[in-house]
């Protein structure tokens, strides 16, 4: 499923006696002469979309209304555009000693596109956007995020902060996100907060070398949601190069849930000297309802987690088990140890079967766990849905009658 936004400026003019026109909303350019800065169209109320041509801009953004940012790649995907490259809008923080986000938002309907973001700070947090509460419906489209760098604490790529709905991240780029402290894609809330956020929608993006030099990674970290009302989306995101000192878990989801999607993402290259690793990992103290992690591509070891329910506590998941199918856990025989594989690990009160027996999106690779037990399983094609313990497939009816009688 494709998430669209679609975005529709109203303008409204009266016209009066003598003809003249009023209250006509603008597009601004920058650099100008009237606008040499990106802040300065911002606090133009007038311009409601502002075009940013290529160049470095170094600067800490505060965008405090509703407005259209386009960059000089707006519009245009991250794959055929080098990050900071000469035909990129470069924002830069231009606050290397304090925690001041490249651009911060506070207000509803705003939409970043088409820029490469970086932000290279020697003490506090360093951050690429951050989303501050009521700031409904923000957008962030076709964006490098691409070097939040901290020397002395976290580092988070986009933070949402408690109290807005409707966030949607997508055909994106974030890497080379690295702290001292926890170092983060995009973290989704606060824990110290009875608000939280609601509907977020993480899609088509890259997510690659994110490092924490003494705490967890993670690629998405959802710690604060709106009680039995969050939708949190994590689809068709590309995740690999994560690596925390304490622990990696490249999807983090440490609160209240209902109906989560973290569907059809592929995960490779996930480290920690602690071997805490899970690429979708769900605390045991929150509730979860509905949950679906289905349709991933897990190209881990033997010794990592593809789901992990922290202390694999049935109470956490509603209702159990969890549904976790169609997934390629790194060997054909599916995961292990609950599982009866040799792929990447799964917890108890997940249901992972039937599984991927290939690393493919094609959904006729989905039937491992399928292994016959009698004769009947073999006949009216049903050597053709049937696999052997491993995963291989059959070449005929009596192929599947043999494995039957011989085990080969």
């Amino acid at each position: 499923m494709k998430i669209q936004h679609l975005k529709t400026l109203v303008l409204s003019s009266a016209l009066f006696a003598t003809t003249i026109v009023t209250g006509w909303a603008s597009n601004c350019s920058v650099p100008t002469t009237g606008y040499p800065t990106i802040q300065s169209a911002v606090d133009d109320p007038t311009c409601t979309v502002i075009d940013v041509a290529s160049g470095l801009y170094p600067e800490n953004v505060t965008i405090p209304r509703s407005l259209t940012l386009n960059g000089a790649q707006a519009g245009q995907a991250v794959s055929a555009r080098t990050s900071g490259g000469p035909a990129e809008a470069t924002v830069a923080g231009s606050d290397p000693s304090g925690a001041q986000p490249v651009f911060r938002i506070s207000a509803p309907s705003v939409t970043i596109d088409g820029f490469t973001v970086k932000n290279t700070v020697t003490t506090g947090a360093a951050t690429g956007v951050e989303i501050n509460g009521g700031s409904n419906d923000a957008v962030l489209l076709n964006n490098f995020i691409d070097g939040i760098e901290s020397a002395a604490g976290t580092a988070q790529g986009v933070l949402i902060h408690n109290g807005s709905i409707n966030m949607n991240i997508a055909s994106s780029d974030v890497r080379n996100i690295t702290g001292t402290g926890a170092a983060t894609g995009v973290v989704v809330g606060e824990n110290n907060a009875t608000t939280g956020t609601d509907i977020v929608f993480i899609h088509d993006n890259n997510f690659s070398a994110i490092t924490s030099a003494s705490n967890r990674s993670a690629a998405a970290a959802c710690f604060k949601a709106f009680p039995n009302a969050t939708a949190f989306y994590f689809r068709g995101n590309h995740v690999s190069n994560l690596t925390g000192a304490t622990a990696t878990h490249a999807v983090s989801l440490e609160t209240d849930l209902l109906n989560p999607l973290v569907i059809e993402n592929d995960f490779s290259a996930l480290t920690s000297p602690s071997g805490d690793v899970a690429a979708i990992w769900f605390n045991n103290d929150p509730s979860v309802y509905s949950a679906d992690c289905g349709g991933n591509l897990f190209f881990l070891t033997g010794t990592d987690y593809g789901v992990q329910i922290a202390g694999g506590a049935s109470t956490a998941i509603y209702p159990p088990p969890m549904s976790a199918g169609c997934n390629w856990w790194g060997n054909a025989d599916g995961p292990g140890p609950v599982g009866p594989g040799h792929g990447a690990k799964v917890s108890a009160n997940v249901r992972y079967s039937p599984w991927r027996v290939t690393p493919t999106t094609d959904v006729g690779a989905c039937i491992g766990n399928n292994v016959p037990t009698a004769e009947t399983d073999c006949k009216g094609g049903g050597w053709i849905t049937h696999v052997r313990a491993d995963g291989s497939t059959f070449k005929s009816q009596g192929d599947c009658v043999q494995y039957l009688n011989n085990g080969r």
